[in-house]
């Protein structure tokens, strides 16, 4: 809740308390994904050896320490049985963060 004027009014998001904002956010969105486009690697192999290797290696080190601290997975040898797939996923944030998440394919869940 927010004060205004004496009175408690509920918080906005903050695009529509910009006044004279007439941008569709959807349309901002979809620029800043394809400035970005080009630095975003599809695979791990390109995270390893593209040229901001240096800044995604840590995001993926931290990701895979998030795991094992977190007690998220055990790995299981089983010859009879198929096992979940994963794949990398890779974003840099608003802010300039780089970010690696590591999930399982979601049709073999």
């Amino acid at each position: 809740m927010v004060s205004f004027r004496g009175k408690l009014l509920p918080r906005r998001p903050k695009s529509t308390r910009i006044a004279g904002e007439q941008s569709d956010p959807r349309a901002l969105l979809v620029i800043d994904q394809n400035t970005e486009a080009s630095k975003i690697p599809t695979s791990i192999n390109e995270a390893f050896t593209g040229p901001d290797a240096h800044l995604w290696k840590p995001s993926i080190r931290k990701e895979l320490r998030s795991y094992i601290r977190n007690y998220m997975w055990d790995l299981v040898i089983r010859k009879h049985q198929k096992t979940i797939g994963c794949r990398w996923l890779f974003k840099i944030k608003a802010n300039g963060c780089y970010k690696s998440r590591l999930v399982a394919q979601g049709y073999t869940q």
